[in-house]
């Protein structure tokens, strides 16, 4: 009739998911949203301030070489965190959107608009920085491991600044939709 069954005196009634210490969908879709952040963010400041202005006392060569090694891990890595970060926030989103119901416009926009508008800029340049620039530099090195003439070697000396430039604006933009996600967070 209306008794819940208990074992050793403690009731039997099953736990919701907070309850018994596991961790709810939103958990594990925030904690997949900040990794993502941590990998892109960290992996664009690595190849921008430290990797690339490392390499500039090596030979030219050496230089064009070890970033394009680098880039054949560190840009299908970025992708896969860039692509992490849209589907989690978009998932962050939906949530968001079906608790806050008509509010969730004047209650977000001023913050989701700019942070969408970025979000775009960066996956625009990341497209640029691993299809326009990484791929065309790792295709232009020689199989053979042989040298490549003058002028394809400034050219991809170019095209190394170019990614620089690009991993660079990537962090910083980056940065700033951390600092706009935070400040959404907060509410």
């Amino acid at each position: 009739m209306g008794h819940t069954p208990t074992v050793a005196g403690v009731s039997a009634v099953p736990l919701n998911r907070e309850q018994a210490g596991m961790p709810g969908i939103e958990w594990l879709t925030r904690f997949a949203h900040l990794l993502a952040s941590m990998v892109y963010l960290g992996g664009s400041w690595f190849l921008g301030a430290a990797l690339i202005p490392g390499l500039s006392a090596a030979a030219p060569e050496q230089r064009i070489r070890t970033v394009a090694a680098v880039i054949r891990w560190y840009h299908p890595t970025s992708l896969a965190a860039l692509g992490v970060l849209v589907m989690t926030g978009a998932f962050s989103l939906t949530s968001a959107k079906a608790a806050l119901g008509p509010q969730y416009f004047p209650a977000l926009f001023t913050l989701l608009g700019p942070k969408l508008l970025l979000a775009f800029a960066l996956v625009m340049l990341s497209s640029y920085q691993f299809f326009g620039l990484g791929l065309r530099l790792v295709r232009s090195l020689p199989e053979d491991g042989g040298t490549v003439p003058p002028e394809v070697e400034a050219w991809q000396l170019k095209v190394v600044t170019r990614i620089q430039v690009c991993a660079l604006t990537g962090a910083g933009l980056a940065a700033a939709l951390s600092g706009l996600g935070m400040a959404l967070a907060r509410g």
